[in-house]
């Protein structure tokens, strides 16, 4: 069972675009001072690492889990069950990972699951599906959820 990502959400979108505009920023100051060419540079590599690491495509192969992302894929075995969260992205803290560059990707933690891993590119219902593994859970958010059950 493959499915694509669900579209990308508005905050996401948000997200990425103000930091798109914060690099336009420093770009336009460093036409004056080229000193702040460094922070443009930066945060061009950070919006391209971040674009390259976000998740397209899941996939439940053989009791396993793969988040096939534009670089790579991160494979997580021993599927022991699947469910629709009640609730929306819950609130966690990041623990590592991107924040809404693209995605939202990367370890976090909360009260109800603990730490658990993440690879959205849609925080919200009805694109939502929790991945449970004898390792731990992970949250994902396929184009049709139910279909993914």
């Amino acid at each position: 069972m493959t499915q694509p990502a669900a579209p990308t959400s508005t905050l996401i979108k948000i997200i990425t675009g103000v930091i798109f505009g914060l690099m336009a920023f420093f770009l336009i100051l460093g036409l004056s001072d080229p000193v702040l060419l460094a922070p443009a540079a930066f945060i061009g590599i950070l919006l391209f690492l971040c674009y390259l690491f976000a998740p397209v495509q899941y996939e439940l192969r053989g009791g396993s889990l793969v988040v096939h992302r534009r670089i790579n894929r991160k494979v997580f075995s021993g599927v022991t069950g699947c469910s629709i969260p009640d609730t929306a992205f819950p609130k966690a803290l990041r623990t590592w990972g991107n924040g809404g560059l693209f995605s939202f990707s990367g370890r976090f933690w909360n009260r109800t699951w603990g730490t658990f891993h993440a690879y959205l590119t849609h925080h919200r219902a009805p694109y939502l599906l929790l991945v449970e593994t004898r390792k731990g859970k992970v949250l994902i958010s396929p184009l049709d959820p139910d279909g993914f059950l």
